[in-house]
Parts: structure tokens; C-alpha cells; sequence
């Protein structure tokens, strides 16, 4: 059953934002499982834990696709409600690829993607958003990582099924629950002007 209260999708340009300061203080292991959580689009639970010898770089299949970057996702959420055991997200973009080959390319195939505590993670992204002025009654959570990035699917008109498969749902219904708020990730008109000036500066890096 989904939950009747859902987490604010992360808007475009604040993912964006937050994606340009982190790599200026090279909190590059950050940025990139913060791309992979969104761009997949997956749950940043999942990503966190993963695994180097689960993602799949262009320089790990010889440069063969230099506009893909795969993860496998060992155990999914949904491995217990039929889904398959084994899953995995496709991050695609050539500009992502090389974030992800700069954030994980160096690393032995036994160490995490992220090395740090969820904590630590999330002490990150409230001082990200603390840095573009963003208020924390805002709601933006690493917990909109998935939704923000099927909005921003959706906004740019790819097929239903394609973000279904991307999401790994297997209904419909279960996206519509992604989509509705389409409306609060296409806008920011609600943040402080600081805000929206800092996010504007920040996301066309």
C-alpha cells in the first residue's frame, strides 16, 4: 500500500544546484550517488549501499556506451513483493558519465559508493540547501531523489512505460502516486528570492 503522505519530488534545478557545490567542495563520492539516485531514478537507500563491483562505468565495458552508466541493485525493495532479486538503474547522459567516472572509477570493486554514514549524508544535503538559502520547512528530503527524477522524466515527455521500467513499478497506479505532485517540482515560485537566485546561479554552472 503507498503511503497517503508523499515525499516533495527534488526539483530539476535544485538538483541541479546542489550537483554544481557539492562538486565545488569536492564532495564528489556525495554528488555522485546523488546523480545515480536520481537520474536512475532509484532510492537513495539503495544507492548508498551499493557496492563498486555494482556499477557499471563505460570505462568498465571498454568505453563500448560512453552515455550509460548501469547499477545493479543486489537486494531491491521490491525483491519481496514479486519483483526480481537482481535489478538494476540506468543513469544515462554523457556529462553524468563523467561525474560517475570521476566520483567512482578509482575505487576496488569491495568499496562502497557512499563510505560515509546515512547521517553523514543527509548532514550534507541540509547544509547544501542551507548554502542556496533553501528553508528546511521546504520539505525537500534525499527521500524526493526518486520522484523528482520521475518528474523530470515525465516533464520531458519520455513514455509512460519507459519510466515505469526505469522506476522498476509495475503499475500505473503506483507512478501516479510519483506524478501528482508534478506541479510542486515544476515550481519554485514559493522559495525566497534569495533562494531562487542562488539556485538560478548555481544550477547553469
Amino acid at each position: 500500500l503507498e503511503p497517503s503522505c508523499h515525499r516533495m519530488p527534488m526539483p530539476m534545478a535544485i538538483f541541479k544546484a546542489m550537483i554544481s557545490l557539492a562538486l565545488q567542495l569536492n564532495w564528489t563520492r556525495f554528488a555522485g550517488v546523488t546523480i545515480i539516485a536520481f537520474r536512475g531514478p532509484g532510492r537513495i537507500g539503495e544507492v548508498v549501499q551499493a557496492l563498486r563491483k555494482a556499477l557499471v562505468l563505460p570505462v568498465d565495458n571498454l568505453n563500448e556506451h560512453t552515455d550509460r552508466t548501469f547499477l545493479n541493485v543486489i537486494k531491491p525493495k521490491t525483491a519481496n513483493r514479486g519483483g526480481a532479486r537482481v535489478q538494476h538503474l540506468t543513469i544515462r547522459g554523457a556529462d553524468n558519465a563523467k561525474v560517475l567516472s570521476a566520483s567512482f572509477s578509482s575505487l576496488q570493486g569491495h568499496e562502497l559508493l557512499y563510505p560515509f554514514t546515512p547521517a553523514t549524508y543527509r548532514a550534507r544535503w541540509d547544509a547544501l540547501l542551507k548554502m542556496l538559502k533553501v528553508p528546511r520547512a521546504s520539505g525537500f528530503t534525499p527521500g524526493g531523489l526518486r520522484g523528482g527524477g520521475a518528474v523530470a522524466l515525465y516533464t520531458a515527455d519520455a513514455p509512460i512505460a519507459d519510466i515505469m521500467w526505469r522506476m522498476r513499478v509495475r503499475s500505473q497506479d503506483t507512478l501516479a502516486h510519483y506524478l501528482q505532485e508534478v506541479t510542486a517540482a515544476f515550481s519554485l515560485r514559493n522559495l525566497p528570492g534569495e533562494a531562487r537566485v542562488w539556485i538560478s546561479c548555481h544550477s547553469h554552472l
